[in-house]
């Protein structure tokens, strides 16, 4: 448990975080902040998450860093979804990468991040249950936990 969630309740944090990112407030956790909002699989509404974007060698993507999540099963169902910061809006489309493609990406952009003291190092050692020296086959076993998704037909912001 990090010092703030020790003393700010989750639900109380992500409501703040999410208001701040509506706000077009510049946030990072464990990547840039951004929205995501997905239709829902069974309630065609839309659903919006507070999630950091990634970027890797000129590509994008969502690492569901907490597991597989409502977010993850609607991106799976839409295959497409709006990232949003402010009034700025961006539409793509989505595809989930294997687990044998997911691992090398998780490690080299979480890896430095994993090595990290502090609360986002911390949080990440919990969630992934990795070193950041662990090897390439631990990070593949952990991208069937925590899926990654390449961000495709990525429009203009708009």
């Amino acid at each position: 448990m990090s010092f703030i969630t020790k003393y700010v309740p989750i639900p109380v944090l992500s409501f703040v975080i999410t208001m701040l990112l509506r706000l077009g407030v510049r946030m990072t956790i464990f990547g840039p902040m951004m929205l995501l909002t997905v239709r829902g699989r069974k309630t065609g509404k839309p659903y919006t998450n507070a999630i950091d974007v990634h970027e890797y060698n000129g590509h994008r993507y969502l690492i569901a860093t907490h597991g597989i999540g409502s977010w993850v099963h609607n991106l799976r169902a839409s295959g497409e979804g709006t990232l949003s910061l402010g009034w700025r809006r961006q539409a793509f489309t989505a595809v989930e990468l294997t687990s044998e493609e997911g691992g090398p990406i998780i490690k080299a952009v979480l890896g430095p991040l994993l090595a990290s003291q502090g609360a986002r190092g911390t949080a990440l050692r919990q969630n992934f249950s990795l070193a950041a020296d662990a090897s390439l086959n631990d990070f593949i076993d952990a991208a069937r936990s925590h899926p990654v998704f390449e961000l495709t037909s990525l429009s203009k912001f708009s």
